[in-house]
């Protein structure tokens, strides 16, 4: 594909998709001031940790465009696009590059620190920026209050960014996808499984107010994380967000009864899936690592055991007690005598003779 065609691709991509996550933001929650949710937010920081550096421009251009068309159709108007888009473009970038100076843009939840300076780009620094040209605003353009305005963005932009990244980071990289194809038929149908109590739990706990039962869904979440990894973690924290903000944004589950408004519902229960979260993805990385380190030792071991069945040298391995471990073959058609003497000679230490290697 040539280069100008595919960034043309890319920047219409990325501005179309944009532009449905905006408006989807604006229709859900926009009641006169900024919205509680950012959806498109979390999804152009992933598109730029996913992508090289040279394809950020056309990325970031997209993101714009789409951006101001959804202010000016469904938002505050033509007047307030491009400074809108600003705050939200801006904000976006802020967070990309301190990723890269923090040093975290691969492997975020693989260390407490990593961890903490992800959530202090994403979550803190950046969406203070945005909040900060976005509350300016709508103070001049619509005379609503600073601080609550302010207060809102900041929340709302804080904890999508925290708990979306991660996630889309993994669908828009290809991961979940390497991982689905690469799985088992039985692994495939233990998924399956997995997640569909996932979705029918939360729906059950999301679509009633009795209850508080707000624990309940991350007990399915956990089990699918510990089973499946990190690509089953981003899954099932998908279907909590997309059940559990359904519901939460029609006036359903545990969330009212906290009262307010849908805007200190939403904030409510994105602080709930960030917990979530940050609770199981680093779970997840941690056992994706294990599995990894896992696999590279079968096949070290793999390797030495073919060099050991296969050498002309004796190999014995011998513990503290002096005990043989291991024997490779061509020790058994040997004469024991060397092996005798070895081991009287090299109980506690290393011996490496012509004919024997101790380890």
């Amino acid at each position: 594909m040539a280069t100008g065609t595919f960034t043309r691709r890319i920047w219409l991509v990325t501005a179309l998709v944009y532009f449905l996550l905006a408006s989807l933001a604006i229709f859900l929650n926009w009641q006169g001031g900024l919205s509680a949710v950012a959806p498109a937010t979390p999804f152009l920081l992933a598109m730029l940790i996913a992508r090289p550096r040279r394809d950020w421009r056309p990325i970031l251009i997209g993101a714009a465009i789409g951006s101001m068309a959804a202010t000016t159709l469904f938002g505050f108007g033509a007047a307030a696009a491009v400074p809108m888009a600003i705050a939200k473009v801006g904000e976006v970038g802020m967070a990309a590059w301190l990723f890269r100076r923090l040093r975290v843009r691969r492997g975020y939840f693989g260390s407490l620190a990593r961890i903490g300076r992800f959530v202090a780009a994403v979550g803190i620094i950046a969406p203070a920026l945005g909040a900060t040209i976005a509350a300016s605003v709508v103070v001049l353009r619509f005379g609503l209050p600073f601080g609550p305005q302010w207060r809102l963005w900041f929340i709302g932009h804080s904890l999508s960014m925290i708990t979306l990244t991660p996630i889309l980071s993994l669908l828009l990289s290809g991961v979940i996808g390497r991982h689905w194809r690469a799985a088992p038929r039985q692994l495939r149908i233990e998924a399956a499984v997995l997640l569909t109590t996932t979705a029918v739990v939360t729906a059950v706990v999301f679509f009633q107010n009795a209850w508080p039962l707000l624990f309940l869904p991350v007990l399915p979440v956990m089990l699918t994380t510990f089973r499946l990894g990190l690509p089953g973690a981003a899954v099932a924290a998908i279907i909590l967000a997309l059940v559990g903000g359904y519901a939460t944004a029609h006036g359903y589950g545990p969330t009212s009864f906290i009262g307010g408004d849908v805007h200190e519902r939403m904030a409510f229960f994105q602080f709930y899936f960030a917990c979530a979260v940050l609770t199981t993805f680093p779970v997840g990385a941690d056992l994706s690592r294990r599995q990894a380190l896992y696999r590279r030792l079968r096949e070290s071991e793999a390797r030495y055991r073919l060099l050991a069945d296969h050498s002309t040298d004796i190999v014995l391995g011998i513990d503290t007690g002096g005990r043989v471990t291991y024997l490779s073959p061509p020790s058994s058609r040997s004469s024991g005598a060397a092996r005798r003497s070895c081991m009287a000679a090299a109980r506690w230490n290393w011996c490496i003779r012509s004919t024997a290697i101790w380890y």
